[in-house]
């Protein structure tokens, strides 16, 4: 197999009215007689493998000191991850020749995967683990729409992980096509492998932390021009770096709210498209972001040329609140808190052209286009970026 491959195998099964029955590989002859789906049972089998390797032979730069060195003539820090997964499951999705909408479609699914972990030296972890699912789901062009989901790990690293959850959906409410839409869903899941188990030449910790805990409940209402999206989170145990880049559990939990209004406004050929989205973190010792975000772009949609010529000219501008982002520890490559820098109130202008001529596509961006127009930080700079596709 190569490094990254995937290999995927459908078989459908189906018996027309007058008890012929039909079995393809994912393909049924269009007729006008009416057919039984008996489902489909699908395996699917992938290989993947990731080297992260580390070549230097004295301590790196100064943002090392401070570290232990194991040995600065060999590292631990380079690692190879091979990953082999077969999933098998029996749903009974609906075809592309059926004519009877059934009420409800299902998927039941049984995965194992084996994983290997290789350090140098070694250093080497292997562990196979089992997660059996199922999902359902209503035919997605009725009145009201549902969909569920649960699955459940055992054996391996993940051993125990569970989530699911259900969304329940109205569509087409009254004359503006409007849409009410609500979700809950719950996750119980191992920390992040680098969390618990990390080993290299400046750097190491065994940590055994309690799985992560993760509700959340959320609505959105809206039509084709507006949508309001609100949710709430309550995280237990979650896991960060703290102050000093090393992986800790926080001591209590706590609760992300977030509040999102999204509209499309239209005059002629111009379009003016606003996403605006609120956060609050009841305690922020262990996440940063900023509270208020938005993201605004006012563009002319053209057509040209009898047609010849499709074209999106515009502006698009970012905004984020003050806030304390994290730094970067290059040790372990992980993002960890910080309090030493907080950024000011940042707004990011682009100037972009998004074109298609035939089949040829273009798509021309000029990023940061403020930074010529304003004060902002040095390691902010503009960017120019061309990008064209012939088919």
């Amino acid at each position: 197999m190569k490094p990254n491959s995937t290999c995927t195998n459908i078989i459908s099964l189906a018996f027309t009215e007058n008890g012929d029955s039909d079995i393809d590989n994912e393909n049924v002859e269009n007729n006008d007689r009416r057919f039984v789906n008996l489902g489909r049972i699908s395996h699917k089998s992938s290989y993947n493998r990731h080297s992260y390797i580390f070549d230097e032979n004295d301590r790196p730069y100064n943002f090392f000191e401070g570290y232990p060195n194991a040995d600065s003539l060999q590292t631990y820090d380079s690692t190879t991850v091979h990953n082999v997964s077969n999933r098998i499951s029996y749903s009974n999705y609906r075809l592309e020749q059926e004519r009877v909408d059934f009420p409800l479609f299902f998927n039941v699914y049984l995965e194992h995967n084996f994983f290997s972990i290789n350090h140098p030296f070694d250093l080497k972890k292997e562990f196979d683990q089992f997660t059996q699912g199922m999902q359902l789901t209503t035919y997605p062009e009725r009145r009201f729409t549902f969909d569920g989901f649960y699955n459940y790990t055992i054996g391996g690293y993940n051993d125990g992980d569970l989530s699911a959850g259900i969304s329940g959906k109205f569509n087409d409410i009254g004359k503006n096509n409007n849409r009410l839409e609500m979700r809950l869903s719950y996750r119980e899941s191992e920390a992040p492998y680098i969390m618990n188990d990390y080993f290299s030449n400046y750097v190491f910790w065994d940590n055994h932390f309690d799985k992560t805990k993760i509700a959340n409940a959320g609505v959105i209402f809206g039509n084709p021009d507006f949508s309001i999206d609100l949710n709430i989170f309550h995280l237990d145990n979650w896991q960060y770096f703290n102050h000093e880049a090393l992986p800790q559990q926080a001591d209590e939990d706590f609760f992300v709210t977030s509040a999102g209004l999204e509209s499309v406004l239209s005059f002629g050929v111009i379009r003016f498209d606003n996403k605006i989205v609120y956060q609050y973190l009841s305690d922020n010792n262990y996440e940063r972001f900023p509270q208020l975000a938005s993201y605004n772009s006012l563009y002319a949609d053209l057509v040209l040329f009898d047609k010849a010529l499709y074209a999106q000219v515009g502006l698009d501008a970012r905004y984020n609140s003050p806030y304390h982002p994290q730094d970067y520890m290059p040790v372990h490559k992980q993002f960890y808190i910080q309090e030493s820098y907080e950024t000011p109130h940042q707004v990011f202008l682009d100037a972009f052209v998004n074109a298609k001529i035939g089949k040829a596509r273009l798509f021309l961006k000029w990023e940061n286009l403020g930074s010529l127009l304003w004060d902002q930080p040095q390691f902010i700079k503009s960017l120019f970026i061309l990008y064209l596709r012939l088919k």
